[in-house]
């Protein structure tokens, strides 16, 4: 046994034992490539609940949307440093639900349940479709766009389950060679 095999606390938590040459941070990937990623499927999953809350929203409603939008990119690009792989995972599932948009059945529901749901929040007694006020519109811009994300991950996480088991351990094909895979010494 080595010298520097002795000294190992065996109760150290992972990655203590690595030299400061191999420190991997686990708040930060070691590229962005899911960053670009992740920015890609938002600007691809935009167009159809756009055009349709543009239909929906009045006055300030616009801002509330906007902010709603934003909120859901900046927090999914905080996902993807703390939860690279899940990220990837939603990325491929986000692809489906970018091509669903020509056939939007499940965005229509989608964005009507988030609609009737902020209603029962705001407590908003008016019949139709249009939405009103920022925090209402945000509500709903983010709950339409959860609604959405969650199959999307299910759908992604399938595929990648599907998939894996041919092809070589670890990342996606559509990913594979962009993030050099950290190598811990144990």
């Amino acid at each position: 046994m080595a010298e520097s095999d002795t000294n190992v606390n065996p109760y150290a938590a992972p990655g203590a034992h690595a030299s400061s040459g191999d420190y991997v941070s686990l708040a930060e990937p070691q590229d962005k490539s899911v960053h670009g990623w992740w920015l890609l499927m938002v600007a691809l999953n935009i167009p159809l609940p756009l055009y349709f809350g543009v239909g929906c929203t009045s006055g300030p409603g616009s801002a509330g949307m906007g902010f709603g939008i934003v909120l859901i990119a900046v927090v999914g690009l905080f996902a993807c440093s703390r939860f690279p792989r899940t990220m990837e995972r939603l990325c491929l599932g986000s692809m489906l639900t970018a091509l669903a948009q020509f056939y939007p059945i499940a965005h229509m529901f989608v964005g009507m349940m988030a609609i009737e749901i902020t209603r029962l929040l705001f407590g908003s007694s008016e019949s139709g479709i249009v939405v009103r006020g920022i925090s209402a519109t945000t509500s709903v811009t983010v709950m339409t766009g959860t609604g959405i994300i969650i199959p999307a991950l299910i759908a992604g996480t399938l595929i990648d389950l599907i998939f894996r088991p041919f092809e070589s351990p670890g990342r996606p094909p559509w990913l594979k060679g962009r993030r050099k895979q950290a190598n811990l010494k144990r």
